[in-house]
């Protein structure tokens, strides 16, 4: 088999495969039953408004936080919020020292 047919056959095999997933558990319950695929989605209509993203310094605490991205959902007509990303991230200057600062972002929803 020639190189060519190799790179081929490798090029489909890879685009048959779904994208490999990794899972970030970030309850305390550790197991909850399975459901069926065709059953994961939400249950009740909504729309999407907007994204918030906050960015805090490392005093900041998630209470605070969150209970200003809500005043803010509210502002723009959301009935809800859901965390899409909460990381750290480390910001260098260039004449300061590095800087942790907390970084949220929220989708904002109103339900139809």
């Amino acid at each position: 088999m020639s190189f060519n047919r190799i790179g081929f056959f490798l090029l489909i095999s890879s685009l048959s495969c779904a994208a490999p997933l990794s899972v970030i558990p970030i309850n305390e319950r550790q197991y909850y039953t399975p459901t069926a695929p065709s059953n994961v989605e939400p249950k009740i209509a909504f729309i999407e408004i907007a994204y918030i993203e906050s960015g805090g310094n490392f005093l900041s605490t998630d209470e605070k936080t969150i209970e200003a991205i809500k005043k803010k959902a509210a502002q723009l007509g959301g009935d809800a919020i859901i965390i899409k990303e909460k990381m750290r991230e480390t910001e260098y200057g260039l004449f300061s020292k590095p800087t942790t600062i907390k970084v949220m972002r929220v989708l904002v929803i109103r339900y139809e």
